[in-house]
């Protein structure tokens, strides 16, 4: 993969603004001009080129690509399904169903929380949100 390939794939912000900073070194332009246009320090441009020029494209690239869910995408849309068929749950139902159906037990309740969200289901009291029907009869009737 080239400089140009690497910028012109646009994945990763961190890795987009490496390699700009990079041909814009490599276009002849000092510090003091990439500075203000990337709003980097001397640093990072330095950091960056030498890194490139011993390494390559793959220098620029991020080393962390993230570890895999514990779920798979199956299990995942399992779950989510399962909690939308339920008119009311809690995190600690969601916690239990999992570690029961998979045996997955995930660090953080964050994790629950977003099942939960992806669900469309609230998690501060573990039930959906109020449709927007429902919702606007109610402030209409209570007027």
């Amino acid at each position: 993969m080239t400089l140009e390939e690497l910028i012109a794939s646009n994945r990763d912000p961190r890795e987009l603004k490496r390699a700009i900073a990079v041909k814009m070194r490599l276009q002849g332009l000092k510090h003091r001009e990439i500075k203000p246009v990337l709003g980097v320090h001397s640093s990072y441009i330095s950091r960056w080129e030498r890194r490139y020029r011993e390494q390559g494209v793959k220098g620029l690239e991020l080393a962390y690509k993230g570890s895999s869910g514990y779920l798979k995408h199956s299990q995942l849309t399992e779950v989510i399904q399962w909690i939308k068929s339920k008119t009311q749950t809690s995190v600690w139902e969601v916690m239990d169903y999992i570690e029961q159906s998979y045996g997955v037990v995930y660090c953080s309740l964050q994790s629950y929380y977003e099942l939960l969200k992806k669900a469309g289901m609230s998690w501060h009291k573990g039930k959906k949100k109020v449709p927007d029907t429902i919702a606007l009869w109610w402030r209409n009737t209570t007027r």
